[in-house]
């Protein structure tokens, strides 16, 4: 309508004053006379161009439109002229779009053109230029909590700020966050009935503030934020971001160690991964907290620390040792240990826990020990208990066993062996008991006994221990001379022959490498390890070891005497070298023989003779154009029994139940059993049985 009454104003003011003077009705009537004047056409809308946006102003520019006088534009509910051929608005709001129109007009005494069509864009004003005045520092993180430290510059004005999973805000705009906030501000206002005001004067913090967060997910990235903002709503400063990733749960925050375990007291170490945290640990009776989980336990042991306060044992800092006393005698305690921040009263770091038990009330039972007519390989062993009624462990076991244990933990690890032995009860006794126990020659033994009650599985006395060392074994003296002969690139004749043919010792042939860098003793103890069964490697005598060789490679023929599950000598060697195959690419040799219309054998020698491969003789119909990993799957689908078909070294594989004149195929490849992988390239090998 505000258009329809400019026009009419336009076209009054160029009439002449003999049509303002004809009557109305001369106006209204309709002309009988068809006019000869052409009909008026409309201009070219102007086309619209963003200019410079700032976060309060934005221009808009066109070009000139051919004919036009001037130009009308609407923006922002207000409307107007111009003969320029830009537009610019300010103080407007920021982060805001806003849509302008124009269109060129005529001039008024140009009956023959009309205004254009109306041209618009839209645009956005930036976000709002606001200064940094907020710092955020992170003091510690855990594996579920986070404490942050944050600065206003303006020490008069609040800030919010914020601690949110970084999924939340990866990839979205500070606008875009803050909005997000503002709406959340605005929902919780009203459930709580509070206003805007009243519910952000709970929310802003102002000056230095350290904030603790205990309710955070193990191994997450979190992003903690934060802006200047007034209880309005007002946002005064920049966003600030700052991203961390709270620890993983697999190790406990806080390490807690057992010391001495007495009948009234316990001794703990407490070893926090991040040293500079504050930490509650707290002991209680057991009883009311095992069944609960760490999260109930957590929340139980928080409670009590707001309702009966901190004492100044209870917070600790770094590595730190502490005894606890006024136990109960043999029950069963609890020691805690989470990060705690006392001001927010709050928990940060998940919780480690370990239970034990006092100590019982040792009872007066006492046992001698006796150990006589020591000698190499047996001694004479007596326990003699003061109470001839009392129930006790005993046992020999080698030394090293319990080396560096205090007295609880050597009776704990000898209880424990018994029972997962299963053997328990063969361990107890009453009464005096004397025996000829079985030794190892140049060993350190230790006899020990200890008052125990099978019903109640409870230890009633110290430990009572005699410590000796076996008779030395005098052995010949033994030299044992290392040869080899027949090498090829796969095999060799290994000869060990020793200087005393009644002497036992120890024979291997093994790849170099496995020795590489070791002393005598340590180059012993890997050849023992080598093969499945020791044992089945010990000999007298002349001794002719027939070695499978992988080419090129180095191998050591190893010897040392070995007598009573003990090496007698130091190692002797001989070190050589097989030759390479003639082309060293190649992975396996496979050639048959005793070729009928129904059987063939299929000989193989694999370049690695340590591989694990995978080996069958196929119908070569039903594998033609299948790829090498079809070809894979589809022989392991088809073992029955997948062992059968993997091997090591050379192998001479007879099959039988062929179909005459059939062409087969010997498939084989690297195959991994622990992972059922395949290790190398299919390698095939084609023969046809004989006609019928």
């Amino acid at each position: 309508m505000k258009t329809f009454f400019k026009e009419i104003l336009r076209t009054l003011t160029y009439r002449s004053v003999f049509l303002l003077s004809l009557p109305m009705l001369m106006l209204a009537a309709p002309s009988c006379e068809k006019s000869d004047e052409p009909d008026p056409t409309a201009l070219k809308a102007p086309v619209l161009t963003a200019g410079e946006t700032t976060d309060t102003s934005l221009e808009v520019r066109w070009e000139a439109v051919e004919r036009a006088a001037h130009y009308e534009w609407e923006f922002n509910s207000t409307s107007g002229e111009t003969t320029n051929h830009s537009f610019f608005a300010s103080d407007l709001t920021p982060s805001t779009s806003y849509t302008l129109r124009v269109r060129a007009c005529p001039a008024a005494e140009n009956k023959s053109l009309l205004p254009s069509e109306w041209s618009e864009i839209t645009l956005t004003t930036g976000e709002r230029r606001l200064e940094d005045v907020l710092s955020i520092k992170i003091l510690h993180i855990s594996d579920i909590g986070v404490q942050v430290e944050s600065s206003s510059t303006q020490t008069e004005e609040t800030y919010y700020l914020r601690i949110s999973p970084a999924d939340q805000v990866d990839g979205r705009s500070d606008e875009e966050i803050r909005a997000a906030d503002r709406a959340f501000f605005e929902e919780e206002a009203r459930t709580l009935g509070f206003t805007l005001s009243e519910y952000l004067d709970l929310r802003l913090d102002k000056g230095t503030t350290v904030t603790t967060s205990g309710a955070l997910s193990p191994n997450s990235a979190y992003c903690v934020y934060g802006y200047g903002m007034r209880n309005d709503g007002t946002v005064t400063s920049n966003l600030v971001r700052k991203s961390f990733r709270t620890l993983s749960n697999e190790t406990p925050q806080i390490a807690i160690t057992l010391g001495t375990i007495e009948t009234t007291s316990v001794e703990a170490s407490f070893a926090p991964q991040d040293g500079d945290i504050e930490y509650a640990a707290l002991l209680r009776p057991a009883a009311a907290y095992l069944e609960l989980g760490d999260e109930e336990c957590l929340k139980k042991l928080v409670e009590e620390l707001v309702k009966e306060g901190i004492d100044g044992t209870s917070l600790l800092k770094g590595d730190a040792t502490r005894t606890f006393d006024m136990l109960t005698p043999d029950t069963e305690y609890l020691l805690f240990a989470f990060g705690y921040d006392a001001e927010s009263q709050q928990a940060f770091t998940s919780l480690s826990r370990k239970v034990f038990k006092s100590a019982r009330e040792l009872s007066e039972l006492t046992v001698e020990i006796t150990v006589e007519d020591i000698t190499p390989e047996t001694a004479q062993v007596a326990f003699i208990p003061s109470d001839k009624n009392a129930t006790y462990f005993y046992s020999v076991e080698p030394a090293h066993q319990f080396e560096g244990l205090t007295d609880e933990e050597f009776i704990a690890r000898a209880v424990a062996n018994a029972k997962a032995s299963g053997l328990l009860s063969f361990y107890l006794t009453s009464g005096d008991e004397a025996y000829r126990q079985d030794l190892y020659p140049d060993m350190d033994y230790v006899a020990f006994a200890f008052g125990f009650e099978y019903g109640s599985m409870q230890v009633t006395t110290g430990l009572f221990r005699n410590e000796f060392r076996s008779g030395h074994l005098d052995v010949p003296e033994l030299g044992i001379d290392i040869k080899v002969s027949n090498l090829t690139s796969d095999t060799a004749t290994v000869t060990f022959t020793p200087t005393n043919d009644e002497a036992y010792y120890f024979s291997y042939v093994a790849p170099s490498a496995e020795f590489a860098g070791l002393d005598d003793d340590a180059m012993i103890e890997k050849a023992l390890s080598l093969p499945g069964y020791a044992l089945a490697f010990v000999d007298c005598g002349t001794l002719d070891f027939d070695a499978e060789l992988s080419p090129g490679t180095e191998y050591t023929a190893i010897a040392f005497g070995y007598e009573h599950d003990m090496p007698t000598t130091k190692p002797f060697t001989l070190t050589f070298t097989s030759p390479e195959w003639e082309d060293p690419s190649q992975l396996f040799k496979i050639s048959h023989s005793n070729l009928t219309s129904d059987s063939a054998d299929i000989h193989v020698i694999p370049a690695d003779k340590q591989m694990r491969y995978f080996s069958d003789l196929k119908l070569s119909s039903d594998y033609e154009g299948l790829t090498e990993e079809e070809i894979t799957r589809k022989m392991i689908d088809e073992a029955w029994y997948i062992s059968l078909y993997i091997h090591y070294g050379i192998l001479d594989e007879p099959f039988s139940g062929l179909q005459a004149d059939t062409e087969y195929t010997y498939f084989i490849f690297g195959y991994d059993s622990d992972t059922g992988t395949r290790t190398t390239p299919v390698t095939s090998y084609r023969i046809r049985t004989a006609a019928q």
